[in-house]
């Protein structure tokens, strides 16, 4: 089994919008100025309109960074990739388990772009790197199809709900104790959700982590009959 590493990708920053309205917004209050009222004396060269809207673009690019981006996850990408070698029979469970895996992943990439309150978007973010690892560890190995069976068909889901849950009341704009509440709790379960899902993780492990382990005995034993140890 082997275990995707390609995560950690650099993070892309989009560009804000507001230095483009603030050159705007200078340069026709400028131009507009210059247009209606007669200024009696000579204006420095900076107080051209154009010059002006140039230097209130650079100085609001430095103000306003663009809000970093996330880079997606690419396990929907590698799901849709054959699940096994054309020699192997069909398995149509993994297939299933596969796509139903692949189409929570990018539901849950949705909900998290919706978030705006950061602390539960980078969670969620966590939780989709793991889950994209689980779905790539049970393609790679049909052993893990057991281990996974449940988490894709209770724990996968019902995280995607209570994310849903938790969209729609954060930006409901309501303050009473059951909105407020709920969205607390769910706050506090998204970290019990993490631990969770890198134990699922872990254990898909176990059958390699075996197999080495005989290799490991089986070689000391090799190299102490043939007197190398």
């Amino acid at each position: 089994m082997r275990q995707d590493n390609n995560h950690n990708k650099k993070k892309k920053k989009k560009a804000s919008p507001i230095p483009i309205y603030l050159a705007a917004a200078v340069f026709a209050v400028t131009s507009l100025a210059g247009s209606f009222f007669v200024i009696p004396v000579s204006l420095p060269w900076w107080c051209n309109p154009w010059i002006l809207a140039g230097i209130t673009w650079l100085l609001g690019d430095l103000a306003f960074k663009g809000k970093p981006e996330l880079p997606e996850h690419t396990a929907d990408v590698i799901i849709d990739e054959p699940a096994r070698e054309s020699a192997e029979p069909l398995n149509p469970e993994l297939d299933a388990l596969l796509k139903e895996g692949s189409l929570a992943l990018s539901e849950m990439g949705r909900i998290r772009r919706s978030i705006t309150n950061k602390d539960v978007e980078l969670k969620i973010y966590k939780i989709e790197e793991i889950t994209g690892k689980i779905l790539t560890n049970v393609k790679d190995d049909k052993r893990d199809v057991p281990k996974t069976r449940k988490f894709l068909k209770y724990y996968l889901p019902t995280t995607l709900k209570l994310l849903n849950a938790y969209d729609r009341m954060a930006d409901s704009a309501i303050d009473g104790d059951n909105v407020s509440g709920t969205v607390k709790r769910i706050e506090v379960l998204l970290d019990d959700i993490i631990i969770a899902y890198n134990k699922q993780l872990d254990s898909m492990f176990s059958d390699d982590a075996l197999d080495i382990e005989t290799d490991i005995r089986v070689m000391e034993n090799q190299m102490r009959s043939e007197g190398l140890l």
